[in-house]
């Protein structure tokens, strides 16, 4: 009998999953491509159909169709695993059918949702003036198409009447939070007591889109015409933008508007550009850059960062910087400076005007100048500089301690100690103040307040960390949920660096002697991407495995790289004794590596 991993194989031709997100030409028995994973203009990347796997000889990545789905994606084993068992129809034997059924039935009822309301905005008189105002924002039909953007009636049931007619009971409907059911409907609404009235009316629609494409949520929005009917009918002013509540299968803190369009943009550009909204990220999108996301409904979060950081360390962030916004703003990007990310700031406005303007609006008024606000986005402690300067006179003694006061929290933030020395000479330049007093005024500084709130452990006050950090720590968590199979772990001390092995070895001692660790455990348990609702008895060593293969391959790549500095060496001292030496290592490194992928 098969196992589950191999009849996902055996279902799925490698072939037409890496088609899906580039393009292979054939090669012999073979097909080749650009490598989507490095930057180079002869492909190296190449897919064998015969033994259903991938190599790329240039940045030496490759694997099964797991191990590429990872890489483009993102994402960990088991959410890899989740994923493709989908993409075949292969049921994993673990699952709770239960919360599966209930999640499908959601996603059943938004996808038939999203048809309603696509079809309200093209065939209703209502809908045409939706769509013309999208136009008149700069949207495209096309664009209008490709993103799924409807129209909710202004009706009270418009939704629930057309969902009752296909069959989906309302208990089930409320629970997407398209719908709700209230002791004390709104007063306009004339319904009776505990009956449900649609949440969405007489607003644009957005879908809200998970990893993987389905619909989990939705945004509504206002515009002229709409805003007046629902002014007379609401006794509260108008929100422009409503979306859906917490949900199954729906967080606002941890998605990412857009992304599902993005991800793969995002990791070819190397950087994301993150926008406030639905409208921004969609015009940015249509006007060709498309490593955009997008935060709604949210302030940018912890987790936000996180998922970001599967594909790209660099953010150009086009975010309100006014001052209304700016402290909310500085608290999201200080949050993410802190994450590791190298943070810009897209200064967004017209040449010879004041005005302050969003992404969509630039970029309908002048694509050039949108583009030369994009390519021009400054170092954020570089638009710190600048602000803080214009605002006060650096000749003045009273207004170089205001200068510094507003500025050194920012750099003490810094984490890299280079750079922050860069900016304390620059300070120091710019007030003419010595080094030495502007380094003992750090001393005294307190990092941005934000800070300290966000994080409660040392694995969330990070410095930047490496693809193999954020690996060893997923296997410490599973060190620790999974005690039982530490035995696996501790085979990997040969291949750790030495700090790592040491730091199992010290955590094995810890836990014979404190068995309760749960405070612990806590501070690396959000590096598990598990839903153990979901998946509540997956095969621990199927990750800890796939962890442990992983960092073994960083291992050995760092190996091969020292014996070809050797290598060199050598034969530049004409060495032939170490030559022969390096390289017989260096060709059973090699072996190793093959083996590995």
């Amino acid at each position: 009998m098969l196992s589950q991993i191999e009849e996902i194989k055996s279902r799925l031709n490698i072939v037409d999953l890496i088609q899906g997100y580039i393009r292979l030409n054939k090669a012999g028995t073979n097909f080749k491509a650009v490598c989507p994973f490095h930057n180079e203009k002869t492909p190296s990347f190449y897919v064998s159909p015969a033994r259903q796997i991938w190599h790329c000889f240039g940045c030496q990545k490759g694997g099964d169709v797991f191990r590429f789905l990872m890489e483009i994606e993102g994402v960990d084993f088991p959410e890899a695993l989740k994923t493709l068992a989908q993409k075949t129809g292969v049921i994993l034997k673990k699952e709770n059918k239960e919360i599966s059924s209930e999640k499908n039935r959601l996603y059943g009822i938004n996808e038939t949702a999203v048809k309603f309301f696509q079809e309200n905005l093209e065939k209703t008189p209502a809908g045409q003036k939706a769509k013309e105002y999208l136009i008149s924002r700069g949207l495209k039909s096309q664009t209008i198409k490709e993103w799924r953007l409807g129209y909710a009636l202004n009706n009270w049931d418009s939704l629930i009447k057309n969902l009752s007619a296909i069959g989906y009971k309302l208990e089930d409907v409320e629970k997407t939070g398209l719908i709700i059911k209230s002791n004390q409907p709104p007063a306009a609404s004339r319904q009776p007591l505990n009956k449900h009235y649609d949440r969405f009316r007489g607003r644009i629609m957005f879908p809200i889109f998970d990893i993987n494409e389905k619909i989990i949520a939705f945004g509504g929005r206002i515009f002229a015409e709409s805003s007046e009917a629902l002014a007379k009918e609401e006794s509260e002013p108008v929100a422009k933008y409503i979306n859906s509540p917490q949900t199954l299968i729906y967080d606002k803190s941890q998605v990412l508007y857009g992304l599902n369009k993005s991800k793969v943009e995002i990791r070819k550009a190397n950087s994301t550009i993150l926008v406030e909204g639905y409208m921004d990220l969609i015009a940015v999108w249509q006007a060709g850059f498309k490593n955009v996301a997008a935060v709604s409904g949210t302030a940018l979060t912890d987790h936000h960062l996180l998922i970001l950081k599967r594909y790209t360390d660099n953010l150009l962030t086009a975010f309100d910087m006014d001052e209304a916004g700016e402290r909310a703003t500085k608290r999201s990007l200080n949050l993410a400076r802190s994450r590791g990310f190298n943070v810009k700031i897209i200064t967004l406005g017209l040449p010879n005007a004041g005005e302050k303007i969003d992404p969509a609006d630039l970029i309908k008024k002048s694509f050039e100048a949108w583009k030369k606000s994009v390519e021009e986005a400054r170092e954020i402690t570089q638009f710190y500089f600048e602000n803080i300067f214009a605002r006060f006179d650096a000749g003045s003694p009273e207004d170089k301690a205001k200068i510094a006061q507003n500025l050194l929290p920012e750099i003490k933030i810094i984490p890299n100690k280079i750079i922050q020395a860069h900016w304390i000479g620059e300070l120091a330049k710019k007030i003419n103040v010595r080094e030495e007093d502007i380094r003992e005024e750090l001393k005294k500084t307190k990092k941005t307040e934000e800070i300290g709130e966000t994080f409660i452990s040392r694995a969330n006050k990070t410095e930047k960390k490496s693809r193999q950090d954020l690996l060893f720590e997923r296997l410490v968590a599973l060190f620790l949920k999974y005690p039982e199979k530490k035995s696996l772990i501790a085979r990997s001390s040969d291949f750790l660096r030495a700090h790592q092995a040491s730091y199992i070895k010290d955590l094995d001692e810890l836990l014979n002697n404190q068995p309760n660790h749960s405070d612990l455990y806590s501070q690396f348990s959000h590096l598990l991407v598990l839903d153990d609702e979901e998946n509540s008895d997956f095969d621990p060593e199927i990750e800890i495995n796939e962890c442990l293969k992983e960092l073994k391959g960083y291992c050995l790549r760092q190996t091969l790289n020292d014996l070809s500095k050797k290598i060199i060496q050598a034969e530049k001292e004409k060495n032939e004794e170490n030559l022969a030496i390096f390289s017989r290592q260096f060709n059973e490194f090699s072996s190793q590596l093959i083996e590995l992928i």
